[in-house]
This record gives structure tokens, sequence and C-alpha cells, in this order.
């Protein structure tokens, strides 16, 4: 295991939050980068090409709304738009092992010395498994988010969706043995827990029981 690695982190519900915003602002805004993208990074007959070369603007665009690299740590940027690469790349092309080599090469133009200085050895593969873990707590998180964005009538109901999705990933690891993974769903643990709507009484005529999360890796935070 590289430097990197040991390095890396899941994102806290806060840290989703930021990044997802700052994402959703941009993502739509890359027309002014179209020039400036270097074309030999991916031969004109390359499958799919344009939506890949948007992949590649987007993930600068998202990259330059960070002032440094110790924002982009501290927000946990990297992490956050490596995930949506994967992601795309397992559910929106064809030929997924040939994608990201592009975002790489990308990565490393001479063009592009500022954000690589952020986060080029971290735009990478996700193995299966941290791919998963990820997608369930984003999953997760996803559904908070809307729930503080937005309290109304069927706030108690996202509620316990969050409760059923927290739980549901504790009863698929068993055997976890990843403090990193458990460093994140206790954060959110907390963080669901401390909601004052959440922890009044606000939704328990129809929730008398609450919302009960499951308590996890208390053997690995012992370790950490």
């Amino acid at each position: 295991m590289n430097r990197n690695d040991l390095n890396e982190r899941y994102d806290t519900f806060d840290e989703y939050s930021s990044n997802k915003d700052t994402y959703d602002s941009i993502k739509s805004e890359i027309g002014d980068y179209y020039d400036s993208f270097p074309n030999e990074v991916i031969p004109q007959n390359t499958t799919d090409r344009n939506f890949i070369v948007n992949d590649c603007l987007r993930l600068r665009k998202y990259l330059m709304t960070f002032g440094s690299k110790e924002e982009c740590q501290t927000k946990n940027c990297c992490a956050y738009i490596n995930y949506w690469l994967n992601y795309g790349i397992r559910n929106s092309y064809e030929s997924q092992n040939s994608i990201f080599q592009f975002y790489t090469r990308y990565m490393n133009d001479n063009s592009n010395k500022d954000i690589k200085i952020l986060c080029g050895s971290e735009i990478k593969d996700m193995g299966k498994d941290k791919y998963e873990k990820t997608k369930k707590l984003y999953d997760l998180y996803l559904v908070y988010k809307s729930l503080v964005s937005r309290q109304t009538s069927i706030t108690c109901s996202r509620a316990n969706t969050c409760a059923r999705k927290y739980n549901n990933i504790i009863a698929g690891y068993p055997d976890l043995n990843d403090i990193k993974f458990c460093k994140a769903l206790n954060n959110f643990k907390t963080v669901f827990e401390d909601n004052k709507v959440i922890s009044t009484n606000q939704c328990h005529a129809t929730y008398p029981n609450g919302f009960p999360l499951q308590n996890t890796c208390i053997h690995l935070q012992e370790q950490s």
C-alpha cells in the first residue's frame, strides 16, 4: 500500500454535502473550457469521445473551485470527484476498462499542472470493495441531505429511510474490518442522532420507536 492509499478516507456527511454542492454548481458550466482541451489526450475516433471530454472538463472545473491543495485535502475533494468518474464508467460506458486511461492522461497533461498538484495520484480506478462501500455511503448521505435541506411533512419518512439504509449497511458487513469505513459510518450516526427534529418527538406519532441506529465497529474504534 502506497502513501496515497494510507491518506485516503471516506467522505463524512458534511464533506459529501459540500462537495456535491460544488460539483452540481459546475457540471453544466464547462463551455469555456472546450478550447483549451488538449485534443491529443483522446484520439478523435474514440467511442464516446465527447462524453469523455465532458467528464475531463468537469473534473478540471470542479477542482479549480478549490483555492489550494490544503483546502482540497480538508474537504476531501479528490475522493468525491474520483467516485463520480468511477460511477460514470460503470454506468455509462460499455468499454469500461479503457476509459480511465483518458482521465489519467488528461490529469498528467502539461496543461493541467495546477489540478495535478491537487489530485494527480488520486484520480484512479476504484476497486470493487471501495466503490461499493462509497456508493452505499453516498446513497445514505443523499437521503439525509434531502431531509436536512427541506423539512416537510415527509421528513419523518426520510429519517426512517436513513435509519433503514444505515442499518442495512451494518447488516451487510457483519465482519467489517475497515477502520476508515467505520469512522465514516459512526460520524454519520452522530450527525443523525444529533439532529433536533429527529431526536425530538415530532415523529413519535408515526414512528413510536424512533430511528435506532445499530452500533458497529466498536472493536476497530478502540484500535484506531
